[in-house]
């Protein structure tokens, strides 16, 4: 069994990847993107595993500042591991079936609700 040493583009490719899957949690808990977001996250998810170091690094960077500023604008509380386990929940329910969250788990990922969905 070989285990080999992370180099720094293997650094830069797993923050990314991570950052890209908490946005799409993010963009999942705020308003659900259906077939189109998922197929954009795949795209990018395929281009940032032949990414370069310095694409990784402006993906990195750019995918921060959008994050923060979209926690900010929504007031969102949760972290990205509440994200994301909670996207996965949704994913993993079988095709032709709907998956509906509790209403408190989702006031419990932001400030104000209402932020996201006015008249909640």
């Amino acid at each position: 069994m070989s285990s080999r040493l992370k180099t720094k583009v293997d650094r830069l490719r797993d923050e990314a990847l991570r950052l890209l899957r908490e946005d799409e949690a993010l963009a999942f808990v705020i308003s659900p993107a259906g077939r189109d977001g998922r197929e954009m996250a795949e795209r990018n998810r395929i281009a940032l595993q032949s990414g370069t170091r310095q694409s990784l690094q402006r993906y990195i960077d750019s995918a921060r500042q959008q994050l923060r500023e979209r926690r900010r604008s929504f007031g969102v509380t949760a972290s990205a591991d509440e994200l994301i386990a909670f996207l996965e929940v949704a994913e993993s329910v079988p095709k032709g079936q709907v998956a509906l969250p509790f209403l408190a788990a989702l006031h419990g990922f932001f400030r104000d609700y209402s932020r996201v969905w006015p008249n909640s």
